[in-house]
């Protein structure tokens, strides 16, 4: 009894740390991009502007950057899904208590999700490298994403 008590305090513990943190990251971000934070990089953004890059308020609405944003969009919600499930995997197999079909079920999960991650890494670079490299220098001559 007291054991199953502990556990659940320990998952309950876990929980609560991993909401927290997910809450208070876009917070972290929103306060340093109200304290200009960003542009206290001592004069990188100019020289960045100075070379080519745009500024961290260009509102660039093209095609080719509304398809990039959806793109990277999506896969980071792809990247945070492969995050849940091998969190949920882990728990499962670690409150399995010798349950080998439970114990199975896990360690295939976390394989399929360590395969998701990679093909989610390739996709990424993929897109990277196509939009950055090619359709980026060919439309504008840049060879950076200035929305990046």
């Amino acid at each position: 009894m007291k054991q199953n008590r502990l556990k659940f305090l320990a998952s309950g513990l876990v929980l609560a740390s991993l909401v927290w943190a997910i809450l208070l990251t876009p917070l972290a971000a929103v306060r340093a991009a109200e304290n200009n934070l960003l542009e206290s990089q001592v004069g990188l953004n100019k020289i960045g502007e100075q070379y080519g890059a745009s500024s961290l308020d260009d509102n660039n609405n093209s095609l080719t950057v509304i398809i990039i944003r959806i793109i990277n969009v999506s896969l980071e919600v792809l990247g945070l899904l492969v995050l849940v499930l091998i969190v949920f995997s882990g728990y499962q197999w670690m409150t399995a208590g010798g349950n080998e079909d439970q114990i199975a079920t896990a360690k295939k999960r976390i394989t399929n999700a360590a395969i998701g991650l990679l093909i989610v890494l390739m996709a990424w670079s993929i897109t990277q490298f196509v939009f950055y490299r090619v359709v980026m220098p060919s439309t504008t001559g840049l060879y950076y994403a200035p929305w990046y």
